[in-house]
């Protein structure tokens, strides 16, 4: 067996730090795949970020609400006799959406989400915006996509969120980059405009209305996160490791 991995990326801890983005821990990916009658051995990292809220939120219950996510991973650019290995070789925007739809739970890293969360992106439609982020670790700038997509959250409801993928190559590595964060403010995003912040119940009263008014997750946030990746053999990581049994990162094993 040929053994190949990538090397992990992590946003800057001082930046995270300042942009209320929790580090919750790379995690490390093992597949295989059997390519010109050669078994090769894959190892991706995939590195999450959570924005929570702490909020006396009597819907269900006081503690912290998930605003916000963002995801690194990175898994090797590999070939075998001229046949590509990695199915994230050939992803472009559309296709990273598509896996975030299909097997959020998976790309996630089992986050874990307190309420549960489903996501439901709309990568037929195509991108809404693009935009371009410089970031140091890769040389130069990477491009985002933007789409729009629906996250169900357990006794919430349906909340229009934004989807933001990127999908470069660095260092011998493709690279995937998302970020999931309400399509609006957030109150409007999970309660709707109507929503009366001072009449308490629901959100646990003023104290937990404000709360939530306060809190804007936009592109900005993204883009202030990833801007700030580190990418590398040397870098720092909490590792963590995962099995891939019943199915890889990427759809495979």
């Amino acid at each position: 067996m040929t053994s190949f991995a990538a090397s992990p990326a992590v946003v800057d801890p001082a930046v995270a730090d300042d942009a209320d983005f929790e580090y919750r821990a790379t995690q490390a990916r093992v597949e295989t795949a059997s390519v010109a009658g050669q078994t090769l051995e894959l190892t991706s990292y995939l590195s999450r970020y959570v924005r929570s809220r702490s909020i006396p939120f009597e819907a269900f219950g006081d503690g912290d609400l998930e605003v916000a996510a963002v995801l690194v991973a990175t898994t090797p650019n590999v070939g075998v006799a001229g046949e590509t290995v990695n199915p994230v070789a050939e992803m472009g925007h559309s296709d990273v959406a598509g896996m975030l739809d299909d097997r959020f739970d998976v790309i996630s890293g089992d986050l874990e989400f307190d309420p549960d969360v489903d996501l439901d992106v709309d990568e037929d439609a195509g991108p809404q915006d693009e935009r371009s982020v410089s970031v140091s670790a890769f040389d130069g700038e990477i491009e985002f996509a933007t789409f729009d997509g629906v996250a169900t959250v357990e006794d919430v409801g349906e909340v229009d969120v934004n989807v933001d993928v990127s999908r470069p190559d660095a260092g011998g590595d493709h690279v995937v980059v998302a970020g999931v964060y309400p399509a609006e403010g957030l109150v409007e995003a999970v309660f709707g405009d109507e929503t009366d912040l001072g009449m308490g119940g629901l959100l646990g009263g003023d104290e937990g209305g404000d709360a939530l008014a306060g809190e804007e997750t936009d592109a900005s946030s993204i883009d202030e996160m990833t801007g700030a990746i580190n990418h590398g053999d040397d870098v720092a990581i909490d590792l963590e490791e995962k099995s891939e049994e019943g199915g890889g990162l990427w759809g495979g094993g």
